[in-house]
């Protein structure tokens, strides 16, 4: 949670200090932005988690008589159903500002918010280039 908090505390300051929004306004918008980076983590660690189970384990078929698959989207979409849950009531009480002194130049906290931007989509990217590698090789 520590380090939640810090990446909280940072992407306040961002929208605080360099996009000029006031503190409960920027509080909200990086709430806003950290549930919704840790839903992206958790949903496309879902579909590899899926597809390797598709290509290893089980080979799925949809058919009328082949029950199994609904029940693994079916328990995909409790797991995103919990998650919407757990932030509600877990994180956003959890979360905390610490003001970081240090951090006030509006050119390192730009800097911090387009590094955390291209971390997410490179994450995205290799896990879509992963899954479309093994359907090519293994599919």
């Amino acid at each position: 949670m520590q380090i939640i908090n810090k990446i909280y505390t940072k992407l306040v300051l961002v929208y605080n200090i360099s996009q000029n929004k006031d503190l409960n306004k920027s509080k909200e918008l990086a709430y806003t932005a950290i549930r919704n980076t840790i839903g992206v983590l958790l949903f496309l660690s879902i579909i590899f988690i899926q597809s390797l189970i598709d290509l290893f384990i089980a080979d799925f078929k949809i058919k009328r008589s082949d029950f199994p698959i609904y029940y693994l989207y079916l328990g995909l979409g409790i797991i995103i159903i919990g998650f919407i849950y757990f932030s509600k009531v877990y994180l956003k009480p959890n979360l905390e500002y610490f003001p970081i002194p240090e951090t006030k130049n509006p050119t390192k906290l730009k800097r911090y918010f387009t590094g955390y931007i291209i971390c997410i989509a490179l994450f995205g990217g290799l896990i879509f280039v992963l899954l479309r590698m093994l359907y090519i090789y293994f599919g």
